[in-house]
């Protein structure tokens, strides 16, 4: 009898004491709380330094005083023709593909392309420059006897090679530009020299007799 009472009083007495259903319960932490949630976006590509990394199989080649990609200075109108790309006439200049050409005496003397249209992006002396790239200081140190950073009005120009070859980022976007010239044409993109005090006439030499000349 003793011991069937003895579970009950040990019941008894533990019903008087604080439960732990009286305990207040931990807090509950949240997955989301204890650790950042991993971030779907996709990130960001991280900038390259032009000349930095492998050249891709299709990166358009500028080579200085040649040509950019299968453009060259000096080509003709039927050789242009030949290359199997759209061609449209503007006024003054030709569309050929995404390269814009000025012509002298019938033959290729100005060809531009924007770098963003070059899905590859160019290679220069054996170095890579990626189509997003926007940094043209950059570009230029691949390039030989650039110049210093021209600021302009209509954006931000390197020239390089003796005029023959200029980087430029126009616009407030920065479209990268790059721009191969013939010699010719580059000459006649030069400023005129300021221009010059003219000679004054001699005033040849005095009378004789020391009278008005023609007495």
């Amino acid at each position: 009898m003793k011991k069937a009472l003895l579970p009950l009083a040990l019941a008894l007495l533990c019903n008087a004491c604080p439960g732990q259903d009286h305990a207040s319960a931990p807090p509950t932490v949240s997955v989301s709380d204890a650790t950042p949630a991993a971030s779907t976006a996709a990130p960001e590509p991280r900038p390259s330094t032009p000349g930095v990394g492998p050249i891709p199989k299709a990166a358009v080649a500028l080579e200085v005083g040649k040509g950019i990609g299968p453009i060259h200075l000096g080509m003709t109108r039927n050789e242009l023709e030949t290359l199997g790309l759209p061609i449209e006439e503007g006024s003054y200049d030709l569309q050929v593909g995404p390269y814009r050409l000025l012509m002298d005496g019938g033959a290729v003397s100005f060809i531009e392309i924007e770098l963003a249209k070059l899905p590859k992006g160019l290679s220069i002396d054996g170095k890579h420059v990626p189509p997003h790239e926007k940094d043209i200081e950059q570009i230029a140190k691949l390039l030989p006897g650039c110049g210093k950073l021209d600021i302009r009005l209509g954006g931000n120009v390197i020239e390089c090679a003796d005029g023959t070859v200029t980087v430029a980022a126009a616009g407030p976007p920065g479209i990268v530009q790059l721009q191969l010239l013939t010699a010719a044409h580059a000459q006649k993109l030069r400023p005129a020299p300021p221009n010059q005090s003219l000679p004054q006439p001699s005033a040849g030499p005095p009378c004789s007799g020391g009278g008005p000349c023609g007495s």
